[in-house]
């Protein structure tokens, strides 16, 4: 399995600015390259590419839409065991879309080596992530770097400081050690 680069896909409709803002916020925590494809592109031809490097692939598109040859991008990150975090954004409501539980789940039954699901934006709620029972590994709020005031932060309860991308970089690499 690859431990250089991380895939970002959005479950469910993700606009691509907000997916590459994110992927954008989380690089400089990771480190490496952003660089990013369209999951209408070959997943062999780009998966090809990412053998040697270091950094974020933002997939932008849906990643559970077959291809011209009857393929999707989650087969093929489950096949070449490719990391991968999901990204989501809450509704206006505060919830999320049925879509996400169900990209966790079908990362799952595609052996897709998932380390978690990533909220963009929109208020966290600790509680209310930890009774969904999905594999939430953290929060990028809509301008992490200009926010002021605290933020709740992750999987616990602390408050963000001006680490809190650092930490959820941290968590995502724990996480890649246990795949």
């Amino acid at each position: 399995m690859s431990g250089k680069n991380l895939f970002l896909v959005g479950a469910g409709h993700l606009p691509p600015e907000k997916m590459f803002q994110g992927a954008t916020d989380l690089l400089g925590a990771w480190g490496g390259v952003l660089t990013s494809h369209q999951c209408s592109e070959s997943p062999r031809k780009v998966l090809e590419k990412f053998q040697d490097r270091k950094g974020l692939v933002c997939l932008h598109g849906d990643a559970a839409m077959a291809n011209s040859k009857g393929s999707t991008w989650l087969e093929a990150l489950g096949a070449w065991r490719h990391p991968t975090v999901l990204l989501a954004t809450p509704m206006f409501s505060g919830e999320f879309s049925g879509a996400v539980a169900a990209y966790s789940a079908l990362c799952k039954n595609l052996s897709v080596p998932l380390l978690g699901i990533v909220q963009l934006g929109g208020t966290w709620d600790f509680r209310a992530r930890q009774l969904d029972g999905l594999p939430w590994c953290g929060y990028i709020p809509e301008s992490p770097l200009k926010f002021s005031g605290p933020k709740s932060l992750f999987i616990d309860e602390t408050f963000c400081n001006d680490d809190n991308l650092l930490e959820l970089a941290q968590r995502l690499r724990v996480r890649l050690l246990t795949l």
